[in-house]
């Protein structure tokens, strides 16, 4: 399994699955930095990229 990118809360620890990316450039070209991000475990605001093996976010289209 190939490690992903993922948010890992610097104040909890807990790792956001909902999204992830295969390197710092692809997540600085999908705005990881530019939006307000908070954990989804305890609201801290502050995170950095952690690797994992955790399976990547899946992004499925939505179904009408």
């Amino acid at each position: 399994m190939m490690a992903h990118l993922m948010r890992k809360c610097s104040q909890c620890g807990t790792t956001d699955t909902r999204q992830s990316w295969a390197s710092v450039d692809d997540a600085t070209k999908q705005g990881a930095f530019d939006h307000p991000w908070t954990c989804p475990s305890c609201a801290w605001p502050e995170f950095e990229l952690a690797e994992t093996e955790d399976e990547p976010a899946k992004q499925e289209p939505a179904k009408a």
